[in-house]
C-alpha cells in the first residue's frame, strides 16, 4: 500500500526517500514528489560516452516534479529519479536528481510494486538496468 511522507529543510535527496523506503520495508516502488529545495545536482547520460556529465545548480527552486522507482542495486535500495525545477524568473531545468537539499519541505509517495526490481549493470549501455 502506497504511503505518504514528508522530509524536512537540510534533509538530502536520495538519502531521506531511501531511509523512508528502508523503515517502511518498502524494497522496490514508485516514486512521486513535489516541494522545494535549494541546492540540486542534476546529471545527462552521454550514450556515446556511457557516461553522466553533472552540474549543480543553486539558489531556491520549487520542485514541480519528482518521479522515478526504489530498486535493488548491490543489496541496498537505490533511487533512481527525474525531476523538474522551477525557478524564481519561472525558468525551468531538469534532468536525472543526482542529489538535492529539501528547503523547505518534500512531499513524496512511494508505491510498492509486487514484484522485487534488482538493477545490474549492463555492459552496452554502461548502466545498471532492471534485470527482466
Amino acid at each position: 500500500m502506497a504511503k505518504m511522507r514528508s522530509l524536512r529543510a537540510g534533509t538530502r535527496i536520495p538519502e531521506g526517500i531511501l531511509t523512508a523506503a528502508v523503515e517502511d520495508k518498502v524494497a522496490t516502488a514508485l516514486l512521486a514528489g513535489i516541494g522545494g529545495v535549494r541546492e540540486v545536482k542534476l546529471a545527462y547520460y552521454d550514450q556515446k560516452e556511457k557516461k553522466y556529465q553533472e552540474k549543480t545548480f543553486h539558489g531556491q527552486m520549487e520542485l514541480t516534479s519528482l518521479v522515478g522507482n526504489v530498486t535493488m542495486k548491490d543489496g541496498a535500495p537505490f533511487l533512481h529519479a527525474h525531476g523538474t525545477f522551477a525557478r524564481r524568473d519561472y525558468s525551468v531545468i531538469g534532468g536525472h536528481v543526482v542529489s538535492a537539499v529539501v528547503s523547505p519541505l518534500l512531499e513524496f509517495v512511494l508505491t510498492p510494486t509486487e514484484n522485487t526490481a534488482v538493477r545490474e549493470f549492463n555492459e552496452s549501455l554502461g548502466l545498471y538496468v532492471i534485470r527482466g
